[in-house]
């Protein structure tokens, strides 16, 4: 039977896991943004605009904060901690938001079609989405750290 400790440590493994695969996906989706915005701009009177940051978006917030997420959740018990699961998923439906409203307005720039203030009142609300996301993340980090051991020494880290 295993004991408490070794069921957070696994959970924490499996939290560290599931970031690792999203930052994966995250990668995967801003090179083939960079791509698609080569691409469709090459011949293209227009710069993209919205498509042009969209590879960087993904790149940052979704692989980069992923990466982060992975090493904390694998250093401290983060994911026992009541506002993780919270912030894990209102931050990649901020994210998704964020740089799907994106890809629709560059989109839409890209063909000369007029600003829609609906579809930029949606990717704002993308924008407070994660914001309230990392609210979340700081309260579920900030304990983790204060009141809690690592789940993993540092030591056992290095090697």
């Amino acid at each position: 039977m295993s004991t408490t400790s070794e069921r957070f440590e696994l959970g924490d493994r499996t939290a560290a896991h599931r970031a690792a695969l999203w930052s994966a996906i995250y990668t995967a989706a801003g090179l083939l943004a960079g791509l698609g915005y080569r691409e469709l701009t090459r011949n293209a009177s227009a710069s993209g605009g919205q498509l042009a940051i969209m590879h960087t978006h993904l790149l940052t917030l979704g692989t980069v904060m992923m990466l982060v997420v992975t090493i904390l959740v694998t250093i401290f018990p983060l994911a026992r901690q009541r506002t993780y699961r919270p912030f894990f998923i209102t931050y990649h439906i901020g994210v998704i938001l964020t740089v799907g409203m994106q890809a629709v307005i560059g989109y839409r720039e890209l063909n000369g079609a007029a600003d829609s203030a609906m579809l930029n009142g949606i990717a704002g609300l993308g924008h407070i989405t994660i914001t309230a996301a990392f609210v979340l993340f700081f309260l579920a980090l900030l304990p983790a750290i204060r009141t809690q051991a690592p789940a993993v020494a540092p030591a056992q880290v290095a090697s």
